[in-house]
């Protein structure tokens, strides 16, 4: 992944969350239901930093159909 540097640590958020899939349940999940999950080796990171600039930008790591950075204009 591209490494991501920030000038300053403040105001940064970094989160990471593992994925799974639902094997069987899906539906019945909704509606508590009886799930059967399993965990697989992925995960998505986020890191945020708030500042004054209307931009978000997404990488990818290892996702080849798609550029490796995509800058996105957030306005309000």
């Amino acid at each position: 992944m591209k490494q991501i540097n920030f000038i300053s640590s403040e105001n940064v958020v970094n989160i990471e969350s593992p994925k799974k899939i639902i094997l069987f349940g899906e539906y019945t999940y909704n509606y508590d239901g009886s799930v059967l999950f399993a965990a697989i080796d992925k995960k998505i990171v986020l890191i945020q930093k708030n500042e004054a600039v209307n931009r978000s930008n997404v990488f990818s790591k290892n996702f080849e159909a798609m550029p490796k950075e995509i800058s996105i204009r957030i306005n309000n």
